[in-house]
């Protein structure tokens, strides 16, 4: 504001309304340049503090189930954290990093997985994609909130103005707001049509078919962008062999159906074998030799566990029928250490697959 102006001054009747630059209106913070990086970054720390304040009830590892943990930090943390997302916008990478970061934090403290632990399997394991895709899910049911309001509404007077504004004001490349950003996020799942067919059209689709289509849309687009980042690392091709679908791994899924904590957080133990990797050779603390894969040597080869594997093999033979068990032993060495990490798409498997996964946590 130049001088020869002065500053401007709002009034309500004779009271001046105070200049202030953020606003905190029903818990969600507005500030004056629609800046929401601070807002993410307040989420953020406001999900951690949160999330710490849960280590009581035993969501920390050899605690609570990994999977149910995960459930209570969704519907607990995840649910204050991300409390007016749909109005975050002019946002900036740090601030979506942070999110991620934020989500994966929980995921190690459910499980137990070191700080160097690989970002393409913490949260997926879990059966969760990238957290911002929960945000980006939320933007577009409320976009469509906004479409389906009545006219007799001041609010959508205003949404179908500034609509207006938008898609034919001459200031569109640089105007910020809710609207430039839903339609960034539309461009990127290549859906922008749908604005053009409201605005000429008016075509709005129901509720119920718009949710259906955009948890199905962006389910999809997270789980091809997650399938080529474990494709193109060679380090993570036993675990996309292990963990092809995208829900929760196979390994923790079946830690839900155990009643002994024991049981339970041995299955996690073999779960962390089967994301282990090692980029150059290591020396085996038992019989001295070196190897680049470690988990295969361990599982297959160390000379000084044949005892322990012997006794392994023939709780795998008893608990798989003698068909599988033919396929097993056809397969080479990796793909038989796959298979007894999880992988099971090379052998048609039957019987009892508890048994099996019982006799792997034995021997680890």
């Amino acid at each position: 504001m130049s001088e020869e102006c002065g500053p401007i001054q709002c009034k309500i009747g004779s009271d001046i309304i105070p200049m202030t630059s953020q606003k905190t209106y029903a818990g969600i913070t507005f500030t004056h340049n629609l800046q929401s990086s601070s807002s993410i970054f307040d989420a953020c720390v406001k999900g951690r503090t949160n999330l710490n304040s849960l280590l009581s009830i035993g969501i920390h590892p050899n605690g609570l189930n990994p999977v149910l943990s995960f459930n209570i930090i969704k519907s607990v943390v995840y649910s204050s954290m991300l409390y007016g997302c749909e109005l975050w916008n002019s946002y900036t990478k740090q601030a979506v990093e942070e999110l991620e970061r934020t989500q994966r934090y929980a995921c190690r403290r459910c499980i137990g997985l070191p700080k160097t632990s690989s970002t393409a399997v913490t949260a997926q394991c879990l059966g969760s994609f990238d957290m911002w895709s929960e945000v980006e899910r939320r933007k577009l049911l409320f976009w469509n909130k906004l479409c389906l309001g009545g006219p007799k509404f001041l609010w959508k007077t205003l949404f179908i103005i500034r609509l207006c504004q938008f898609m034919y004001g001459s200031s569109s490349t640089t105007q910020i707001g809710f609207l430039p950003d839903i339609y960034n996020i539309m461009v990127k799942f290549n859906i922008e049509s749908f604005i053009n067919d409201y605005v000429l059209n008016i075509f709005v689709p129901p509720m119920l078919c718009w949710k259906r289509f955009i948890n199905r849309f962006i389910y999809d687009f997270y789980y091809i962008r997650w399938t080529d980042k474990l494709n193109t690392r060679d380090e993570h091709k036993r675990y996309a062999a292990i963990h092809s679908d995208p829900g929760i791994n196979p390994i923790l899924q079946l830690s839900t159906k155990q009643i002994s904590q024991q049981h339970v957080w041995d299955l996690v133990e073999l779960f962390k074998y089967s994301i282990s990797c090692e980029n150059e050779l290591v020396i085996c603390k038992i019989c001295e030799k070196t190897s680049k894969d470690i988990v295969l040597h361990f599982i297959l080869e160390c000379p000084g566990l044949y005892l322990s594997r012997d006794k392994m093999m023939d709780g795998v033979v008893n608990a798989i029928e003698v068909l599988s068990y033919v396929q097993f032993s056809e397969l080479s060495i990796e793909d038989q250490c796959s298979f007894l990490l999880g992988d099971h798409s090379h052998v048609y498997l039957t019987g009892n697959i508890k048994g099996m996964v019982c006799e792997m946590e034995s021997f680890l």
